[in-house]
């Protein structure tokens, strides 16, 4: 899912990993640089369990830390359940 990345500074592009787990779950496309006083915003592709609110690491585990955010303007549609969800409801 395309997803809007908040960082304390500028981001890298190229993978995603999960703060503290070194995990990666997805990957930074686009950079804007920070305005002074401004976070730095970044677009990335992360795995649909990855939630919203979750903090991530953006080039490197221990790189600039940020927290993944819905795109501004997405609306939002049913919800459905993402692969390993469906995988684990079908498990007898």
């Amino acid at each position: 899912r395309l997803r809007r990345l908040r960082f304390e500074g500028g981001a890298e592009l190229g993978a995603l990993f999960l703060a503290g787990t070194g995990e990666e779950v997805g990957r930074v496309t686009s950079v804007s640089e920070p305005r002074e006083g401004e976070p730095g915003l970044a677009i990335a592709t992360v795995k649909a369990a990855v939630d919203l609110g979750a903090a991530v690491e953006a080039g490197h585990p221990g790189g600039t830390r940020g927290v993944v955010e819905e795109l501004p303007g997405t609306s939002t549609g049913p919800q459905l359940p993402s692969a390993r969800e469906l995988r684990e409801s079908l498990k007898p």
